[in-house]
């Protein structure tokens, strides 16, 4: 985490998650690395649900801390969401659940 002495994010997105620690943070836990994709393929080791959640908060990371865009704004915009035409329908279907009904 940056700022060196503070408390650690709950969560870490972005080319900070690359330098995630496997050591134990001040209160005993580890932080947990999960890729919701890999492959193309929307991963499933832990629930749906989580999977989707994971993909909105990247998600959101990326709009609020790469595009300067807020939660807030976000309903108020248009999206378009390019997938490869090799990619499983199911898991287009469930990234598009994400983007239209989660995120705005």
């Amino acid at each position: 985490p940056a700022g060196g002495g503070g408390v650690p994010p709950a969560v870490v997105c972005g080319e900070a998650a690359l330098r995630v620690s496997c050591k134990k943070l001040d209160n005993g836990e580890h932080y947990v690395i999960r890729r919701p994709m890999i492959r193309g393929r929307l991963t499933m080791h832990v629930s749906t649900e989580e999977t989707l959640n994971d993909l909105e908060t990247i998600w959101t990371y990326a709009m609020r801390e790469v595009l300067d865009v807020s939660k807030e704004e976000m309903p108020t915009l248009s999206c378009v969401l390019i997938v490869p035409a090799n990619v499983c329908k199911v898991d287009v279907r469930m990234m598009v659940q994400v983007v239209l009904s989660r995120m705005g």
